[in-house]
This record gives C-alpha cells, structure tokens and sequence, in this order.
C-alpha cells in the first residue's frame, strides 16, 4: 500500500511541475533563454522532443519537416503522398496532414528550411483562414496570399525589422518558430486580437510604427507637392489636384498630353482641378474656394487612387460585391468606386478602417498614402528595349527599406527596390550634376534618353548579339558635355562569342574587352556626348564609359 501511494505521489509531482522544467533536458535551452516558454509549451504539447543527442538547438534553420511536427497535426490529410516521403518517414503523419503546400517539382522536400512565407500562410490556415483582416497593398502583396499576410502583420506576428520589409523569402530557426506558432495560438482568428488571459499582447498599427523617415524619403523622392515636408502641415485640394496630375503624367510642369483639362476658373490650380472635377468630383467643387480648402484624408485617397489607376501598368481589380467604405456621402458613382478599392487593397491610416477620413490630411497622413499607393503599383516605372524595338514597362517601387539604402543616396531623387545598391554607390566618372540635381531636366525629356536606348538595341542586332537595355528612372545625370545613362545591360543571345566594344562603342579597350556572354546582367555607364541641342541623340557618338558590376 506505501509502495502504491509513493509511485502515486510521485506521478502527481511529474506533471504538477511548472512548464520550465518540461525543456530542462535540453542541455543548449536554459531558463535564461528569451525562448524558453515558448519551447516548453510545445514540448508539453507533444510536438518538440529535440534530437537523438539530446539538445534542442534553438539557433538552428529550422527544415520543413521540424516545423510541421512543431506545429501539429492538421485536421485535413492529403489523400495521396508525396513523391519523397516514404510512409516510414520520421514526420510522415505530420507531413500527410500539415496542409503546406508543396513546391513547384511536386515534391515536399522535407530537408529545405521552410520560409516565413510558408510559414504565414500555414499558420492562417490553421487558424481557421480569418477573413477581413487588411493591411496596406506594399505589405500584403509581399507574400503569396494577400490575407495572410495580411493577418500575420496586423496581429504583429510577422512584421520584418522596420515594419515594412517582412523578409518572407527568409528562414527562420527553431526558436522563432516555437515563439511565432505558440503566439499564433494565443489570438482571437476574428479580430485578431490576443485571446483573454495570453500573454501575447501585440498588433500592428501601420502608420504608427513604420519609421516617419521613410515617410520623408517617400515624399521627397515622387516630389508632386512644392513645400518642404513637415509631418503635420497640411495640403490644399489644389496642391493636392496637381500632385496627382504630376503623377499621370509623370512630369513636374504636367503638359497634360495624356488628360483632358480645361479651366473653369483664373487660379493657380484650376487646370489640375478642373481634371478632378471632370473624371470624378463634379463640376460644383471646381472653383477657386475649393482649391484654396483644406484637403481630406478622403480626397487624397480618391486623388492617390486615381493616379494609380491612371498609371498601373497592370491591371487593377476589386470585387463588386466586395466590401465598401461607408463612412462617407459620394460625388458620384466613380468617387465611389475609388474609395471602395482602395478600401479592398487595403490602404488606411488606422488599424481597421480609414479613420478620421473627413479631417484634414497632414503631410505624414498624405506621405503614408504615397508609400502605400506606390506598393500598389508603382509611380515610377523603368523601361526595357528590345532588339525587334519592342518595349517594357515594369513598375517600380521606392525602395523603403531606409537601412539598405547607399551612403550616397542624397545624390539621388528615388532609389528603387529593384536596383542594387552598389549601381547607386559607384561613383560618377563625370558629373556636372548629380542625378538629383539633373532629374528635372533628364525626366522632361526621358523620351529623348529612351529613343537612344531603343536604337542602341536595335543597332546592336546586326553585329551578332540579341540584348534589352534598361533605362530606371533618377539614373541619368549631366556630366558637362552631354548626359550619362546608367542602365541594365542585358544579353539574350549570341551568335557567336563577342566582346563588348564589338557590339557598342567603348571609351577605352578595357571597358571594350568585356567579354559577352548569354544571359549576361550588368550595368553599364552609356554617355550621349552630345547635348539636348535636337529632338535625337545621334547613336554613333554614344559610348559605354564605365562597368558598373
């Protein structure tokens, strides 16, 4: 009877014991770890048990396999296996059950480390895929589904070093993982709030925490408003009217070739209002006293929207039967219609809605809405040529992780996400004028700089090569006896081997003894030698100056 009531005691104590003790077997995990709850409470799940030496090893990538034992089993099992996972496998159940997608081959491939995008959208599947949780079009449109990105930012569980850049194509190891899968479990799926009694306590709010530098970065790079950028000054509807003609037509002093705009009014602003009023504010708001009036958060909106739609290079899609502001009376059915998609892409100032829609937009508010309709499409677009004169127009987003940026990035009117950093550090050979201090002047006449590159392209056909020269917007600058162009220089084929000077002309044999290749990708310095003094630059005096890399 003693001998009973001791194993009976002694089974009460084992699983009486507080969690920390549950991971006390893990040699590399001790109670000092920022992890260590996180752990226990999977292993008091089930789900961890470390490796056959014991150790748990929290600093370790963790694999696609280890997290899907992490997590549990799922509730829905596939119905046929997949090519690489025998049924003897150590996480076959787990795998069979997990509802990861597989990759592209159809395999599992359990060794790989899963990604943090495989991660979000495996988690919101787990959590029942909560619905109408939203989050600005340049977050959510970083990762493979726009809700689950979206949910896994709003409740903060994935929100990257800045706020902005959510690393997704990164891994993540063993200890992240037991942290963001318990966290996952500790929200309410429906408003994504953390559950009663949890310790989990956070949730994103967009335009609180992203850095008010980039805000400033965003505002001075697209420069459509003419006063100096201060968080909480606000804008004009006239200020606000040219800032989005500025943007459809791409040009500081807008010629308004690609818009119809006739003024009703002697003001300042009356042409670009009267093109608002046209498409979509009505004839009664085109007079002098409404430009002169504050502009609202939801006349930005509507203005940003309509710049957007004007200049995506893609198309734009929203669902008719989709959700919709209703906070707010409507000019008319196309005011409307641009509230209600930029309301389902996502754009907001507050955590759930477009709050304080009817106040006045300060500078920081209009900035927020620039960075989040520039991750909608792009304001900036960059331009390929092909050999066959073919064109294409890729948007552009501003490069919003400030930490990435160059030291020399003041030189520069935008630096764009797509472009390495190390185009922008490597020094001008020749320069009169920085690319900033040239850009007024070199994007009023981009065609002229495009009309080279596409002859260039073209030209180089006929000595045995195929390439597509990429011009970015904000890399051409005024180097005193004519422009230089930093552009991609891209080679698709060859019909025999070449070296550069064979295809262009080079300033020296160095640059000239490039060797070509295909499929070759670099940047190249190309100077006009000539002035804007005609409507052409002639092609035979341009010549490549520099290798960037």
């Amino acid at each position: 009877m003693k001998k009973l009531l001791l194993i009976l005691l002694a089974f009460t104590l084992i699983f009486s014991m507080p969690q920390a003790a549950l991971a006390s077997s893990f040699p590399d995990v001790d109670d000092s770890h920022w992890a260590i709850n996180y752990i226990n409470n999977l292993v008091a799940a089930g789900t961890i048990n470390g490796f056959e030496d014991g150790t748990f090893r929290p600093g370790e990538i963790v694999t696609r396999a280890q997290f899907v034992k992490m997590i549990g089993y799922g509730s829905t099992r596939r119905e046929y296996d997949f090519p690489d996972i025998a049924p003897d496998h150590w996480a076959y159940e787990y795998i069979m059950t997990c509802e990861l997608a597989a990759k592209p081959n159809g395999n599992f491939e359990p060794n790989l480390p899963i990604t943090r995008n495989e991660v979000v959208s495996l988690l919101w599947i787990r959590a029942g895929k909560p619905a109408g949780v939203t989050a600005p079009p340049n977050i959510n449109r970083q990762g493979s589904s726009a809700q689950a990105v979206s949910w896994a930012y709003s409740t903060g569980l994935v929100v990257g070093d800045d706020y902005l850049n959510l690393r997704l194509k990164d891994s993540l190891t063993r200890a992240e993982a037991a942290k963001i899968i318990v966290c996952s479990r500790e929200l309410d799926n429906t408003t994504g709030t953390p559950i009663e009694g949890s310790s989990y306590k956070r949730k994103v709010s967009y335009y609180n925490v992203v850095d008010d530098g980039i805000y400033e970065r965003t505002y001075n790079a697209l420069d459509v408003i003419d006063k100096p950028y201060n968080p909480d000054d606000t804008i004009t509807n006239g200020e606000l009217a040219l800032a989005a003609v500025r943007l459809i037509c791409d040009e500081k002093k807008p010629a308004y070739a690609n818009i119809s705009a006739v003024p009703q009014f002697s003001h300042k602003y009356a042409k670009p209002i009267d093109v608002l009023c046209r498409y979509y504010l009505g004839n009664d708001k085109n007079n002098a006293s409404y430009a002169d009036s504050a502009a609202t958060v939801r006349e930005a909106i509507m203005a940003l929207m309509f710049a957007t739609i004007r200049t995506s290079t893609s198309y734009i899609k929203y669902d008719e039967n989709g959700p919709i502001y209703n906070g707010a009376a409507y000019e008319s059915d196309t005011a409307k219609l641009l509230l209600t998609i930029a309301y389902q892409y996502g754009i907001k100032l507050g955590d759930n809605e477009i709050q304080n829609i009817n106040s006045p937009v300060t500078m920081k508010e209009f900035a927020n809405l620039l960075l989040e309709f520039d991750g909608m499409s792009g304001f900036y677009t960059s331009k390929s040529f092909m050999a066959n004169g073919e064109q294409t127009i890729k948007d552009c987003q501003i490069n919003s992780k400030i930490s990435s940026y160059p030291a020399n990035a003041d030189q520069y009117n935008v630096i764009l996400a797509d472009v390495p950093a190390y185009v922008y550090e490597t020094p001008f050979l020749n320069c009169e004028q920085s690319p900033k201090e040239s850009f007024f002047v070199t994007n009023q006449f981009k065609l002229i700089f495009e009309t080279l590159c596409s002859q260039l392209a073209h030209n180089i056909t006929g000595k045995g090569a195929n390439v597509t020269i990429t011009l970015y917007p904000g890399l051409t600058w005024n180097n005193g006896k004519g422009y230089t162009l930093r552009v991609k220089f891209t080679v698709n084929s060859l019909s025999e081997p070449r070296v550069l000077s064979e295809v262009i002309n080079c300033s020296n044999d160095t640059i000239g003894s490039l060797n070509l290749y295909q499929g070759m990708s670099i940047f190249l310095d190309i100077d006009t030698n000539n002035l804007l003094n005609d409507v052409v630059f002639p092609t035979d005096k341009a010549s490549v100056t520099q290798y960037v890399g």
